[in-house]
This record gives structure tokens, C-alpha cells and sequence, in this order.
């Protein structure tokens, strides 16, 4: 049967609840609490018991930091770094890509709103700039993935071939070309509109104006559509 208390070298037990505690400055206790010569400890706690908590939480972490990277490991497994794993009517987005326009604004709080001066050249470069910037892929061919080499010239008669994509000539835009300004120094600037990218979408395209989708479209527009005898993309 074990005995309560601190056992002396003489044999006897020495108990602490008759020992009247001694008075320590604040800086004593806290060198007391750094290391206790006495209790043999280490901010509270003896080297053993020091020894065991570090192996513990070594391997804790350890399994831990092991289960993560697994984790890691097989989610990007799954990852195509080409395209993303849900498309079309698969994914959240669907099959309707959004429409936007060029050039819009840094300043969220002039928002969608085209503002400028002609006569101020100023102005005018503040808008052509971000024209440059949008269009900078298109004129500087090597920014584009793979460094432009899958470029083709495309027309209707020569679609695009498998993993190519189209080589745009900007400088063919006549009033709306970059040498141009994009028409914003004549009083006549040029709004690009863009489809956003949803991966595997092919537009259908009605190039005979009988066909148009009738009851999806604005009469207003059907009736445009005819009078310059254009093709429409669904």
C-alpha cells in the first residue's frame, strides 16, 4: 500500500499540508516556474513528462500532416488542368454564356458607364488603354497559351481544326483597329462585345433568316436581323 507525501532519504514521508508556504517576489515565482530546482520541473512540468508530451504530439502532427497531403494527393488527382471536370449541363453555369462588353471601367464606381472627351487626349487614352490591355493576347501572339503555336487562319470556308484556335488580325478592323484608337479619337468609339468562355459550347449557327427561333426572339430584332440579311448565333 503506497503512502500519500514526499518520502526523505532517511525513510520517513514529509507531508505539505503542515508546510506553511513560503513568500516569493513575483520574479522568484517566475524563475520557480521556469525551472524549479527543487521539484526538478520545467515550467511546471518535470523532463520526462516533457519528453512524453513532444513524442505524442510529433506523431499526432505527423499523421495528421500524412492524412493531408494523401488528401491533397488525390484531389488533385482529379483535377485536368485543361479544362474544368463539369461542363455544359453539368456544371452550375449551364449552356448560356454571359455577355459583356470592352472597354469597362477600373473605377467601380463609374460601373458600366463610358465616359469621355475627344478633344482630351487624356481621356481618350485612359479608354484606349484598357482597349490595348484586352486585346494585348491577340496583338502579341507569344501571351497565349503554348506561346500562340496553335494559331491558324480560319475563314468559313476553313474551320478551325482540333486543339487549334483562330489567329485574329486586329489591325484589320479598320476604324475599330488599334492604329485606329477604336474610333474613340473621332468621336466614334468602338464597344467590343464578348461571349464568356463555357468549355465545350458550340453557338448554332441560322444563316438563313426563315429559320431564326422566332418565338425566342424580339420581334424588333428578327426584323433587324432580316434588313441587313446577317447570320444570328444562338
Amino acid at each position: 500500500m503506497s503512502m500519500p507525501g514526499k518520502q526523505l532519504p532517511n525513510g520517513t514521508y514529509e507531508f505539505d499540508y503542515k508546510r506553511i508556504l513560503e513568500q516569493k517576489s513575483r520574479w522568484k515565482a517566475l524563475q520557480d516556474f521556469v525551472h524549479d530546482p527543487v521539484e526538478g520541473t520545467y515550467c511546471g512540468h518535470t523532463g520526462k513528462k516533457w519528453a512524453i508530451t513532444g513524442i505524442f504530439y510529433t506523431c499526432f502532427f505527423s499523421v495528421l500532416a500524412l492524412l493531408f497531403a494523401i488528401c491533397m494527393k488525390g484531389l488533385l488527382a482529379t483535377v485536368n488542368y485543361e479544362r474544368p471536370k463539369w461542363i455544359l449541363e453539368e456544371s452550375i453555369i449551364g449552356t448560356n454564356p454571359g455577355l459583356g462588353f470592352r472597354p469597362i471601367s477600373e473605377n467601380t464606381d463609374e460601373k458600366s458607364l463610358i465616359s469621355y472627351s475627344s478633344s482630351n487626349p487624356n481621356s481618350v487614352q485612359k479608354w484606349t488603354g484598357l482597349l490595348d490591355k484586352f486585346l494585348e493576347e491577340y496583338v502579341n501572339s507569344s501571351m497565349l497559351p503554348n506561346g500562340g503555336r496553335n494559331q491558324q487562319i480560319c475563314n468559313y470556308n476553313t474551320p478551325v481544326k482540333p486543339g487549334h484556335v483562330c489567329a485574329v488580325e486586329v489591325n484589320n478592323w479598320g476604324p475599330c483597329s488599334p492604329n485606329q484608337q477604336y474610333g474613340f479619337n473621332n468621336s466614334a468609339p468602338c464597344v467590343f462585345i464578348k461571349l464568356n468562355r463555357i468549355y465545350g459550347w458550340v453557338p448554332e449557327y441560322y444563316n438563313n433568316t426563315e429559320d431564326l427561333p422566332i418565338r425566342d426572339m424580339p420581334p424588333s430584332l428578327v426584323e433587324h436581323i432580316k434588313s441587313i440579311n446577317s447570320s444570328w448565333v444562338s
